[in-house]
């Protein structure tokens, strides 16, 4: 770090990795260009960046009466992970984000697997409240460009209040892993009755789907008369 700049009692908070000012370092603008290339990050005219959030219906009626996505400590939902971890606490503080490709690939498949939709909702956020994912093994909270760059995922310290319905995904179980999920959860004696399940899941699967439809649909009504 630089000893003239810690001498004129600048907080090393306000100092990038590089020892230059935030916002001042040439080195940094590279980097962050080289990685909103990578992942096909837009910026909005403000500065704002637009990333992606995944939810199910259930949750996004809420998001939508509260007009924010708020994180954990705030709705008594939990983030993934397991209660207890050490890095729990600073988890319920975020709501967790990634760009458009790897959200689509990666989270929004996990996100509902009893049944119903997954939807994608557009965000805009400023860059000072992002923080890291803790799966992409940075120590530092606010190396989020580093978690971007490897995991295409990230996320967000505090609410965010300006979010739109971008998506909405119905996923089946994957036929090539019916003898997987039948052998390792469900038990199923045969690969005939594996299969006779999956698709008597995938059914109740599309009337969660559309129920759930319709509880957003009047979610949207609601919030637009207000």
């Amino acid at each position: 770090m630089d000893n003239d700049k810690e001498k004129k009692g600048e907080k090393s908070s306000d100092l990038c990795k590089h020892g230059n000012f935030k916002g001042d370092c040439s080195v940094c603008d590279k980097e962050r260009d080289r990685v909103f290339k990578k992942r096909d990050i837009e910026v909005e005219s403000d500065g704002r960046i637009v990333l992606y959030h995944a939810t199910i219906g259930e949750k996004l009626v809420k998001i939508l009466e509260a007009r924010s996505i708020k994180p954990s400590q705030e709705t008594g939902e939990r983030n993934w992970g397991s209660e207890g971890e050490k890095d729990d606490e600073i988890k319920k503080e975020k709501v967790y984000l990634a760009d458009e490709k790897t959200l689509r690939s990666q989270v929004a498949p996990h996100q509902n697997f009893d049944g119903g939709r997954v939807y994608i909702l557009k965000v805009k956020v400023g860059e000072n409240n992002l923080r890291i994912d803790e799966d992409s093994g940075y120590e530092d909270q606010e190396d989020w460009l580093g978690s971007l760059d490897d995991l295409g995922m990230l996320s967000h310290k505090g609410e965010i209040a300006d979010f739109e319905i971008f998506d909405k995904l119905k996923y089946e179980l994957p036929k090539d892993r019916i003898t997987f999920y039948s052998e390792k959860i469900y038990g199923a004696e045969s690969d005939d009755e594996a299969e006779r399940w999956t698709r008597e899941l995938n059914e109740e699967r599309q009337k969660n789907a559309d129920t759930e439809d319709e509880l957003v649909r009047e979610a949207i009504e609601s919030s637009d008369e207000d």
